[in-house]
């Protein structure tokens, strides 16, 4: 089962491989990642296991809409925070999930 991956944690995976930090570097420039587009699959998937849906979610989808009506605000900064760690874990950098989670559309597909 594949999921997606931010560029740290792939650079990570690969250095530990054995591979050079140069092939690596080479590899990741040329593979032209959407971390945003990756980060926010991983995020969908993460939330529909949480049970969190696009029905759950007023028009425009958005991510603050749904936590101000069904969460408190505590809940609210821990969900979040329970968030970004997920993304975090999977290599994805600070500004590309803060950026995400602050911003609406998280359930719609970015194409």
């Amino acid at each position: 089962r594949r999921r997606p991956t931010g560029i740290f944690k792939l650079k990570q995976q690969l250095k530990l491989k054995g591979v050079e930090p140069a092939i690596i570097t080479q590899a990741i420039n040329s593979a032209a990642l959407d971390e945003t587009l990756l980060a926010r699959h991983l995020l969908q998937k993460k939330l529909s296991s949480m049970r969190i849906t696009p029905a759950d979610l007023e028009t425009p989808l958005s991510f603050d809409n749904y936590l101000d009506r069904h969460l408190h605000y505590a809940q609210q900064i821990k969900l979040k925070q329970k968030l970004y760690r997920h993304l975090l874990s999977h290599g994805f950098p600070a500004a590309t999930i803060s950026k995400l989670l602050n911003t609406a559309s998280i359930m719609e597909d970015a194409d």
